[in-house]
């Protein structure tokens, strides 16, 4: 089981969720935070989640929103942005006004510079740490792969130097340290 749990909020605007036909509403995303930090051990897991900006249903009020919720938010160590993508077939396709693609994009870069600041930050409490890692794959003298507190091909990757034949199992990160926008270590075995 990987420590880390995935709460895929989409949003947090009551407008733009009913919009995207979301089960909860805004109420029930803050409940199941509000039970997430009361009851998980925040040493041993991580909660990550994934939002969208541009949505059809998404004005200037739901974006400030969604925003302020960002930056107060204390519970996701994680957090990937998408931007809104108007696919054929979905129920948000036959929604008459959509956002102008210049809009979504200043969205996107405007909320992924504060994420990408939350997510460097929590990256940081795991330096100096023993973490397992679990390889993906080797190139050029490094083992990429991610922590156990990341989703695989989705969060922050990670690496460590690898001397040897490139064979590696889960292994522990001892002397976890920032390098750019990845984490390297050097591997300790079990």
């Amino acid at each position: 089981m990987a420590p880390y749990i995935d709460l895929p909020i989409q949003h947090i605007s009551e407008k733009v969720l009913k919009g995207m036909k979301r089960r909860g509403d805004k109420k029930a995303v803050m409940k199941a935070i509000e039970l997430i930090d009361k009851y998980l051990p925040k040493r041993y897991f991580t909660v990550r989640t994934e939002l969208i900006t541009g949505f059809p249903e998404e004005n200037e009020k739901e974006f400030k929103e969604l925003v302020e919720f960002v930056n107060k938010d204390k519970i996701f160590k994680r957090i990937t942005l998408f931007r809104y993508y108007h696919e054929e077939g979905t129920s948000a396709y036959k929604i008459y006004r959509k956002l102008p693609e210049k809009i979504i994009k200043e969205r996107f870069n405007l909320l992924n510079r504060i994420i990408c600041e939350k997510n460097n930050k929590s990256a940081k409490e795991l330096i100096g740490r023993g973490v397992l890692f679990i390889p993906e794959f080797s190139k050029g003298g490094r083992v990429y792969g991610h922590t156990e507190y990341d989703a695989p091909e989705i969060d922050i990757p990670s690496f460590i130097e690898n001397k040897n034949d490139l064979k590696i199992e889960k292994s522990k990160i001892k002397e976890l340290k920032k390098e750019g926008f990845e984490l390297c270590g050097n591997e300790e075995k079990f």
